[in-house]
């Protein structure tokens, strides 16, 4: 396994690397349920607040789609002020991948954006 769960220093729980990742190297799609971001149904709308929701976003800032996860992955932290980010993903695929060699132990962060 790339990576295993634990507590993070920077926010609850995070993701970590269980070995050397390396650069490019893919850590997963981020595997979910994918929200109807047009329902006004309270527990649709609730879901898209979740922590472990990834929305993309048009121009506007408008929501456009929505994955809540279901796997590891939805543990990536945001990158905290004066960190890196050490992944990013793929917004057609979901897929994530390491934007540098992530050491062993290292926690993996991905930057969500200046809204967070």
């Amino acid at each position: 396994m790339k990576y295993r769960i634990q507590r993070s220093p920077v926010h609850g729980l995070g993701l970590f690397a269980s070995r050397e990742i390396e650069k490019g190297e893919s850590l997963g799609v981020f595997e979910g349920v994918d929200l109807d971001v047009k329902s006004r149904e309270r527990g649709e709308l609730e879901m898209l607040e979740s922590s472990h929701c990834i929305q993309v976003v048009d121009d506007s800032g408008a929501t456009v789609r929505a994955r809540l996860g279901t796997t590891p992955l939805r543990y990536i932290n945001h990158r905290p002020p004066g960190a890196r980010q050490n992944c990013e993903m793929d917004w057609d695929s979901w897929e994530f991948f390491a934007t540098r060699k992530i050491p062993e132990g290292r926690e993996i962060f991905w930057d969500y954006g200046s809204e967070w």
